[in-house]
């Protein structure tokens, strides 16, 4: 099945988010199945965000990207804001075939929506 790119990396970023949390067995191992499966997928979009940040940014003396408090970095003198979002939006749609069946799972008790949201394709809450 073709997904966005960015898709991919938000359930592996969801995944990562709720490795840490105790769960059935049964939605513990989807869940561990996704983030195997998306992890190439999103180690390449966070690579080359990085490399498409690092032509946009002002760099220290330490060939470092200068950051601000809000975590974004400063661009450089000329470089176009709207061109890196551009590449970077670009980017994020790259068309990527994914095969992972979808597992079809109990909900757990509580769980937050936007993980609910990044799983959609990955795994199916279902009752019972």
């Amino acid at each position: 099945m073709k997904m966005k790119l960015i898709d991919v990396v938000r359930a592996y970023v969801a995944t990562d988010a709720m490795r840490s949390l105790e769960f059935a067995f049964d939605l513990s191992l989807a869940l561990v199945r996704v983030r195997k499966a998306t992890a190439e997928e999103a180690i390449f979009y966070i690579n080359n965000e990085r490399e498409l940040a690092l032509r946009f940014a002002e760099l220290d003396e330490n060939l470092k990207m200068k950051v601000l408090p809000n975590g974004s970095f400063v661009f450089k003198a000329g470089a176009s804001e709207e061109e890196f979002e551009r590449l970077r939006k670009e980017l994020a749609d790259t068309a990527v075939e994914f095969s992972l069946p979808v597992s079809r799972v109990r909900p757990p008790a509580e769980i937050r929506p936007e993980w609910i949201e990044a799983l959609e394709g990955f795994i199916e809450f279902v009752d019972g």
